[in-house]
């Protein structure tokens, strides 16, 4: 894996600074005097690639939730990949979107290196140096070793194997009991045991199988009781909402009934009722105007003042009337009555000329 450029923004001492390194040079080294950010550099790249400590020391100038870590990876083969870390306790590696993606993302750049090899062999500061000279120097003929030891980080490898010996006899001995893995050991045992003891027998088994079976079918029968219970309540309940709607059913088959048998219109007459009805309207308005036009009639007539020589002659008036009906009805029959002369006439003079003609 290749760094090709790191942002800091913010991080540390830097606000937003970005570090490029060319891909033409073999080497880049980065100088600079005391406090200027080399290590700081040196915390990003471990922060970018395995996460920012929750605990870090390079929030003393911006906020934890602030710091920012950015950069460009080229893989072996050629590959290129542009991520930003954040601080936080999951989903803090981003893409280029700033959106969350997989740490397992960085295991094909990262060669199978974690954090603890990577902080030993690629991230040796000053004091880690100094003290590797230091114990290059105290091995003198064990060159190997202190070379190696040089190369883990500076760790005194003859106190490490001395250190992981007395770590193993802590752990176990053959011949021991209070070793960590002897002591596990004798309890697996006796849990093995335990296990072995609470183990169900077979003819325990079967009949808690059968009791299973027994609940099972009783249960069965229950939930069908149940929906038949339920399908009979569903019935009534319908019932008893239709009772309304029955007696009004009823009240109203009674009514029919009372209506007798209905006449079947014919299609015009709805039609035939719109005129009636607004013939009705019109006679009705006609009938308002007669009676305005009587009482008026009535008002002029109390108004009238007759004579009282006039009323006394009461019966005589009466029985002229009579007579000027009589002779008005004389009047108008007079017409068929000369008809019926001159009709008569005619069948006379026809008889006469048939038995003697030329008599006048």
């Amino acid at each position: 894996m290749r760094l090709l450029d790191l942002n800091l923004s913010p991080f540390g001492i830097y606000d937003d600074k970005k570090l490029s390194f060319p891909t033409d040079k073999g080497i880049v080294v980065i100088y600079g005097p005391n406090e200027a950010g080399k290590s700081t550099c040196l915390r990003a790249i471990s922060g970018l690639l395995f996460g920012i400590p929750m605990h870090t020391t390079d929030a003393f100038r911006h906020e934890g939730s602030k710091l920012s870590i950015g950069a460009k990876l080229m893989r072996s083969d050629g590959e290129v990949l542009e991520v930003f870390r954040r601080k936080g306790r999951k989903g803090t590696l981003l893409n280029n979107a700033f959106k969350p993606i997989d740490d397992k993302l960085l295991d094909s750049y990262l060669g199978g290196i974690d954090q603890e090899r990577f902080l030993l062999m690629y991230s040796m500061n000053r004091d880690d140096l100094v003290k590797g000279g230091q114990t290059l120097v105290a091995e003198k003929g064990a060159m190997g070793e202190a070379l190696f030891s040089t190369g883990m980080g500076s760790v005194d490898l003859k106190s490490l194997l001395e250190k992981l010996e007395t770590e193993a006899d802590g752990l176990y001995k053959p011949q021991g009991s209070n070793p960590l893995i002897n002591a596990v050991a004798r309890n697996f045992k006796e849990l093995t045991k335990t296990v072995r003891d609470a183990e169900l027998r077979v003819a325990d088994w079967k009949e808690l199988d059968a009791k299973v079976a027994e609940l099972d079918r009783n249960f069965e029968e229950f939930r069908n009781a149940m929906d038949s219970l339920e399908s009979r309540k569903e019935r009534l309940t319908r019932l008893r909402n239709g009772i309304p709607l029955i007696r009004e059913r009823q009240m109203c088959r009674a009514q029919m009934d009372e209506l007798g048998e209905v006449r079947i219109l014919r299609e015009e007459f709805r039609i035939d009722r719109a005129t009636t009805e607004q013939t009705i309207r019109d006679e009705s308005a006609k009938l308002e105007v007669a009676r305005e036009k009587g009482k008026k009639e009535e008002d002029a007539l109390k108004m009238v003042e007759v004579p009282g020589d006039l009323l006394a002659q009461e019966e005589v008036i009466k029985s002229l009337n009579v007579s000027l009906g009589a002779r008005l009805q004389e009047l108008e029959d007079l017409p068929t009555v000369e008809g019926m002369v001159s009709e008569a006439r005619r069948t006379a003079e026809s008889i006469l000329n048939g038995l003697k003609p030329g008599i006048p």
